[in-house]
């Protein structure tokens, strides 16, 4: 595996798909700072840079579903991958080593976007304001759910040999992860109370009652978990600041990382190269 590896972290020295993603995400987060503090300067206040350290999960999710779709897709269109078996190369080595790729990327890119948020924005906005402990916690958070869009993009480019198909399931894949993720997001954020107005006494009166879209707790628990399971929700939850128990979102990572990593090597291992 160590040879599979060295090969395709070299490609990567010369995959322009690799270095343009890796300039788009250097200017999300300049753009996104930059942003933070003309608003700052405009509208005054005190600005929190914790909250930016995290925003790069509302991006991560498109950038590896690209990458993963073209440089993945690539080694079926240009015979890589059956050369690899030509070789002697094992499939689930293969595999394996594709997936450790797309992961470190998704890693690398998460920690360029928090060093730029740290050596721009400490400065700016001040030091982390959360507590240490929590901090970390979604720190790690990041990385796992990035870890776990690595392993849903990494199954569809390996299990599928059509390079356009495979980019149009990702990218179909990532949008509905954003629809549903905010659907839901929005559903568990509904108020438990709405106002309606009545007339009295020939004046309009504002009452409180219950909100009727206001889920049950059954409901609910079903929106936080589906929400939880997918990468994109767990973006969303933190981006959102909901106080919600964070501390499973890491275990929902893990099992999407089983699950889907278990799935692709199941069926690469039977999967028709011709």
């Amino acid at each position: 595996m160590i040879k599979l590896l060295n090969a395709g972290f070299t490609r990567l020295k010369k995959d322009k798909l690799f270095w343009g993603l890796t300039v788009a995400i250097i200017g999300f987060a300049l753009i996104m700072l930059y942003n933070a503090y003309s608003d700052m300067l405009e509208y005054g206040g005190n600005v929190s840079v914790d909250g930016y350290f995290f925003n790069v999960g509302m991006l991560i999710g498109f950038a590896i579903a690209i990458f993963a779709s073209v440089y993945l897709g690539n080694e079926y269109s240009n015979g890589t991958l059956r050369n690899k078996i030509v070789m002697g190369h094992n499939r689930i080595k293969i595999y394996l080593s594709n997936l450790i790729i797309v992961s470190v990327i998704s890693v690398f890119w998460v920690l360029l976007f928090d060093f730029i948020t740290a050596c721009i924005g400490i400065p700016l906005f001040g030091n982390i304001q959360m507590d240490i402990g929590k901090f970390l916690l979604l720190f790690v958070i990041v990385l796992l759910f990035s870890i776990a869009f690595a392993s849903i993009f990494t199954f569809i480019a390996m299990v599928c040999s059509n390079k356009t198909a495979t980019s149009i399931i990702c990218l179909v894949t990532v949008f509905a992860m954003m629809f549903g993720s905010t659907m839901l997001f929005n559903l568990l954020s509904t108020p438990p109370t709405t106002v309606e107005y009545s007339m009295v006494d020939g004046q309009f009166v504002p009452q409180e009652v219950p909100n009727p879209r206001y889920p049950t707790d059954q409901e609910r628990k079903i929106y936080q978990t589906i929400l939880n399971i997918m990468p994109q929700g767990q973006a969303f939850s933190i981006v959102g600041y909901e106080d919600w128990d964070y501390k499973v979102l890491p275990f929902y990572s893990l099992g999407v990382i089983i699950i889907f990593t278990g799935a692709g090597l199941l069926i690469f291992k039977r999967k028709d190269l011709k």
